[in-house]
């Protein structure tokens, strides 16, 4: 009676522990067409939504590996693990691609693909963080890309010069 009591704790230790690590494994869903708006209600420009993309970005730590037109590639990396992901953007919105990870014990299998849960939760807030950017005064004062800066895009000097 005792083995099989003791049979039974471990099964139950091993069905409540893969239990538990599949409640922190999420799936990798590529997001598509997530909207952008502006602060004055009107739709923004392609300028407008990379600059939301790239501000909403840096507010969570987010690094931007590569900046073409229409496309941004964002890395992260938080507590020993990092995530990279592209965002091809248009006038108006976004999407969101996974491209690769460490240390989030990135899967793939019968065409599902699953990481860590952290991922989706990074991923949710920086959605959330570009929506607040868009929603804000609007530029970050960022270049364009493609070398079009303009002078009006250029920090101002100090007050009687720089020290």
């Amino acid at each position: 009676m005792t083995r099989l009591v003791f049979f039974f704790v471990v099964a139950m230790v091993v069905v409540f522990a893969d239990t538990a690590n599949a409640a922190r494994r999420a799936f990798v869903v590529d997001q598509a067409g997530i909207p952008v708006a502006s602060s004055n209600g009107s739709s923004p420009t392609l300028a407008e939504t990379r600059d939301a993309i790239i501000a909403g970005a840096k507010k969570l730590g987010w690094l931007v590996r590569e900046d073409v037109p229409g496309n941004i590639k964002l890395q992260l990396n938080n507590a020993g693990a990092s995530v990279v992901i592209d965002v091809p953007y248009r006038a108006g919105s976004f999407d969101i691609r996974y491209v690769t990870s460490d240390g989030l014990r990135f899967s793939e299998a019968n065409g599902k693909r699953t990481i860590h849960g952290s991922y989706k939760r990074w991923v949710d807030n920086l959605i959330g963080s570009i929506a607040g950017a868009s929603r804000s005064s609007g530029s970050t004062g960022a270049p364009s890309p493609g070398g079009d800066t303009k002078l009006e895009d250029l920090p101002l000097p100090p007050p009687g010069g720089a020290k």
